[in-house]
């Protein structure tokens, strides 16, 4: 990033609702009313309403954990099916229940596997399957796969793909379990996860956490990156920083074996914030197809019918590229241009994960290579995105003639 640019465009502004933090900091209600808070947001969602399990976390990592750690109690050990572009917690969490975690490449196309890869990898051992989307993009057709499920598990994992609606209805209604993250930077950015469930199951040995701190170090968190946004103070202390870089491994193990449940009160902070969300998705959508129709990309990028579809979340513009040298050159203009834009995707299984089958995913390690992310548009003004398309058309004209 050039520290010295003026026009600053940063990779991701918080959602920040401060009338939805007062109110939730100054909540009194009853259990009952909040029950009704609960049910209001489920409803928001549009997803597993009628799901008899529902539980709220302090983290995403921590429903997810106790998903698999009551899986692990009812089934054998065997193989779980994760996508070979996924956080890198998932895989060392079903590690450490015991689990055997098998990576499936991802889609020529998408960066995530296709309904006909997860069927491919199924064998007699297969327990589970865990369906991630990334960056808020997944493929439409999944009824093949659920037609075999049989009693295989099926485990949705939206901690990247809040907002989703009837495009994943289907695999809402096959799953046995979904898991929503609400962290900074996910879309809600108030803190916490939801796990919500098919089969009955208590959760005995944990207990309900109401501590307040968590939530409130994320609010302080936004307020102090809005703060730095506002006065162009942002390059001078934000470190740069890149998900394809091989993160620390106690980082990753960090508070997901906690065995705590969040006080229903949080649904208020929930409730305060989803709507402003939709309303970010709904312009990120229509951003991202304007994109899509611009003459240089048109020319330069592959998979425009993925990363600029109407239907997907786009919690992270992607742009993926013909030509690999092409998007360094790309991403490095634009980030001397003030946009603070990152390689995509996650780290390569292999680069931080002991197996002893797989070793190599081609189409996961060619989505690295050619993909950027650009900040999520729904959060741009109007000049940061008209900003944003020229300085993207300009920069690829320009190394295209090189």
């Amino acid at each position: 990033m050039d520290k010295s640019s003026a026009a600053m465009i940063p990779r991701y502004q918080p959602n920040l609702d401060i009338s939805a933090w007062l109110n939730w900091l100054a909540s009194a209600s009853s259990q009952d009313t909040y029950g009704n808070h609960k049910a209001k947001f489920l409803t928001s969602l549009q997803q597993s309403v009628n799901f008899p399990q529902v539980f709220a976390f302090e983290k995403g990592r921590q429903a997810l954990y106790a998903y698999f750690k009551y899986l692990a109690q009812t089934v054998k050990n065997g193989n779980v099916l994760i996508s070979a572009q996924i956080c890198p917690v998932v895989p060392y969490l079903l590690k450490e229940l015991g689990f055997t975690v098998r990576f499936v490449d991802s889609d020529f196309s998408y960066p995530t596997p296709s309904a006909h890869q997860y069927l491919q990898a199924i064998d007699e051992d297969t327990v589970a399957i865990a369906i991630s989307p990334l960056y808020g993009y997944l493929q439409a057709e999944w009824q093949p796969l659920l037609e075999r499920l049989n009693k295989i598990k099926l485990i949705l994992d939206l901690a990247q793909g809040l907002g989703f609606k009837e495009q994943i209805a289907d695999l809402v209604l096959a799953a046995d379990a979904v898991v929503y993250s609400f962290g900074l930077g996910k879309g809600l950015d108030t803190g916490g996860g939801v796990l919500v469930a098919k089969e009955s199951f208590s959760l005995v040995n944990y207990k309900v956490k109401i501590s307040k701190k968590y939530y409130t170090n994320i609010l302080v968190k936004s307020l102090a990156l809005r703060m730095l946004i506002y006065t162009g103070l942002y390059p001078f202390f934000i470190q740069q920083l890149d998900a394809t870089v091989e993160r620390d491994k106690k980082a990753l193990y960090s508070d997901y074996l906690c065995e705590a449940i969040a006080d229903d009160d949080i649904y208020i902070l929930w409730n305060g914030q989803i709507a402003n969300l939709i309303n970010d998705i709904q312009r990120a959508q229509k951003r991202a197809v304007e994109l899509g129709t611009l003459p240089k990309i048109a020319q330069a990028c592959r998979d425009i019918s993925v990363f600029c579809n109407p239907n997907a979340v786009h919690l992270r513009q992607i742009i993926r590229f013909k030509d690999i040298h092409l998007k360094v050159k790309v991403l490095n203009s634009l980030r001397q241009k003030g946009i603070e834009c990152l390689s995509a995707g996650e780290p390569l299984p292999q680069d931080y994960f002991t197996m002893t089958e797989q070793k190599d995913f081609p189409n996961a390690r060619l989505f690295r290579d050619s993909s950027l992310r650009l900040p999520f548009l729904g959060r741009l003004s109007e000049a940061q995105f008209n900003q944003l398309k020229v300085t993207l058309e300009d920069a690829i004209a320009q190394h295209l003639s090189d």
